[in-house]
């Protein structure tokens, strides 16, 4: 299972993937690598993240002040061992996290031309080719790419508001749900394309809205800042699956958040929600299930303690895919 360090240039594991980015970028970069070399130094640097594969350190990135209210991704590596499983992402998601909590609203970054799987990488992320910043200008064999964050202060955190969904949001919903579910799981590249697309298209349709909103063992929870919809969570009554080991157990259906509000508190708003429901229903634990490749979010439910019991095999379109089921234990019950 793929986990998240923050940690420092002093980290010893960061030390030896840098090592191994030098290498591949002294071949690929060719002539032009003592050029790229003096703007990617890796001492000194603040921020820094450490993907491991269980104990193995298998991927690298790093974000710098560049000016006001601006990062620059720095050092990003995936070890060939760990390439095509959504590593990469993860790390650049987590990068994203860090630049928002500094409170910065941009974000930048430069790869190489020849560097195709990374410029798909940020295309998918969100990323915007730009116009080569500072020491690229004027360099052809470079590509700028930059995106703009969405930045909350505390007191707008706070103006994130929690509410039961009813039948009139199922428009809404379908929108949200779609999006959400686009955007989460589109970067990936073990995700088929054609099986993502065929599915949102039967799923998430006004009338299967209506008839969620309208089963009495589920509800929804829907996240709003400013009066717009930026999140949700969907909570059933279900009996359980293999490997759970709860006695009345209530099942996380869905939470998702739009990409721009990641790492906000909208994710953790919903959850904290989710836990009150739980134990105000007299629900002695919840589970949930997360797609194996999806580290981010299993990261994410590893904080609220929850703990891979079983895994699953799902059907995605006609992708076989595989889940891990996860379950938290709700100690005091009201």
């Amino acid at each position: 299972m793929i986990t998240l360090k923050r940690t420092d240039s002093n980290n010893a594991d960061f030390q030896g993937l840098v090592v191994e980015l030098d290498r591949y970028l002294a071949i690929t970069d060719g002539d032009e690598h003592a050029f790229y070399a003096q703007y990617n130094k890796s001492d000194g640097l603040k921020y820094v993240i450490v993907a491991y594969d269980g104990d193995k350190p298998v991927a690298c990135g790093a974000i710098k002040n560049y000016a006001d209210d601006v990062m620059e991704v720095k050092r990003m590596y995936v070890a060939p061992s760990a390439r095509g499983k959504g590593v990469a992402s993860s790390v650049l998601k987590e990068l994203e996290s860090w630049t928002v909590q500094l409170s910065r609203k941009k974000i930048l970054l430069e790869t190489g031309v020849k560097q195709l799987e990374a410029i798909r990488l940020y295309q998918r992320s969100g990323y915007q080719i730009i116009p080569n910043y500072g020491q690229y200008q004027g360099v052809k064999n470079s590509v700028c790419f930059e995106k703009t964050l969405e930045v909350l202060t505390q007191d707008k955190r706070a103006e994130i508001n929690i509410r039961y969904a009813n039948a009139d949001d199922a428009e809404v919903l379908t929108a949200l749900g779609k999006e959400t579910f686009h955007d989460a799981f589109s970067v990936y590249p073990q995700m088929p394309p054609a099986d993502l697309a065929s599915y949102l298209i039967a799923e998430f349709t006004v009338a299967n809205l209506k008839k969620q909103l309208a089963d009495e063992k589920a509800f929804f929870l829907l996240a709003e800042h400013a009066g717009e919809a930026v999140g949700y969570a969907k909570m059933e009554v279900h009996q359980g699956m293999p490997g759970v080991q709860l006695n009345n157990p209530i099942k996380l259906r869905r939470l998702y958040c739009k990409q721009r509000f990641l790492g906000l508190g909208v994710g953790a708003s919903l959850m904290e929600r989710c836990v009150l429901e739980a134990a105000n229903r007299k629900h002695d634990g919840i589970y949930l299930t997360v797609w194996e490749h999806n580290h981010q979010a299993q990261g994410f439910y590893k904080k609220w303690s929850y703990e891979p019991c079983a895994m699953i095999d799902i059907i995605l379109g006609q992708a076989p895919l595989r889940d891990v089921v996860m379950q938290k234990r709700i100690t005091s019950v009201c």
